[in-house]
């Protein structure tokens, strides 16, 4: 069913693409004058690189709790790691709040999977993770730093 969907889709991208005029390029669409939507390039085996106009921007970090929390960056379902503007340890908790007692602690430069998040208490914005044998809650930072950041290995 997937399959048949995308192949819908890139039929119709494919027609709309053919309609614009021969000397249209994505160098003048995405340099208009006016103000455009984010501009996409979708690449189906077997078809043509087409324009996709997504009417909304590509959304970044967002603020999930009230100020002083920082705006969260981390991404659930993927790998993070403690990063090094801190040379202490991370307290890992058994719930999202500084009210629940220490389980554990991760180092600088561990990396570690996100289970669930984000949580707003108190001034720090929380997230479930698992480092090995240990799952807990960690605090992605405060008003002054980050403690945490999405791991993507270069």
């Amino acid at each position: 069913m997937r399959w048949l969907v995308l192949g819908l889709l890139g039929l119709l991208l494919g027609a709309a693409c053919n309609s614009l005029e021969n000397e249209t390029s994505l160098a003048t669409i995405a340099h208009s004058s006016t103000p455009s939507p984010t501009q996409l390039i979708i690449s189906t085996p077997g078809l043509t690189l087409v324009p996709y106009i997504v009417s909304q921007p590509i959304p970044t970090s967002t603020p999930a709790c009230p100020s002083p929390a920082p705006s969260t960056r981390m991404i659930v379902n993927e790998r993070g790691w403690v990063i090094d503007d801190d040379t202490r340890p991370l307290n890992v908790r058994s719930g999202p709040s500084t009210q629940y007692r220490i389980i554990g602690q991760l180092n600088v430069g561990t990396i570690f999977f996100v289970l669930e998040g984000p949580v707003c208490s108190e001034r720090y914005v929380w997230y479930r993770v698992e480092h090995g044998d240990l799952i807990g809650w960690v605090a992605e930072g405060d008003n002054d730093q980050y403690y945490i950041e999405p791991y993507f290995p270069g």
